[in-house]
């Protein structure tokens, strides 16, 4: 496992998912800083003025999504992310409920390097989330 520091955009608008995510990601033994977004919209404000004034959040190693998010859903964002020059090779990973295929599909093409459906157990969301980061922070290189 890394030293490194990785930075997570997590927009999610269940308090509830988010307090499991925050607690599972800090078990995970990965050093993190997370951002949680909770709606649509302050989502685009956000990839609209990267990097912004946030002087931590000046580089994302990681984004999940939610798809079923307030004013705007996941796919809109996930696009704006992709036109955004800065962020469009983040990978964005969709954390979800939907098991509809069509909702799969459109993730991938708007630019999604993955797509998980959220687990129904705790033990399961932690072997999803520790899997994903082993993969993009320990196996995988990025730019």
């Amino acid at each position: 496992m890394t030293s490194e520091t990785f930075n997570l955009l997590i927009i999610e608008d269940d308090p509830s998912e988010q307090k499991l995510l925050k607690m599972i990601i800090t078990e995970s033994g990965y050093n993190t800083h997370l951002k949680f977004i909770s709606d649509g919209e302050e989502a685009i404000d956000f990839i609209n003025s990267f990097p912004g004034l946030e002087t931590i959040f000046n580089r994302i190693n990681l984004v999940l999504l939610d798809l079923n998010l307030p004013k705007i859903n996941g796919i809109e964002i996930l696009e704006s992310l992709k036109r955004n020059p800065l962020l469009k090779k983040v990978p964005a990973i969709i954390l979800t409920t939907s098991h509809n295929k069509n909702d799969v599909e459109a993730a991938y093409n708007a630019g999604a390097s993955g797509y998980i459906r959220k687990p129904s157990t705790i033990q399961e969301y932690e072997a999803a989330i520790n899997t994903l980061f082993n993969y993009w922070f320990g196996i995988c290189l990025t730019s």
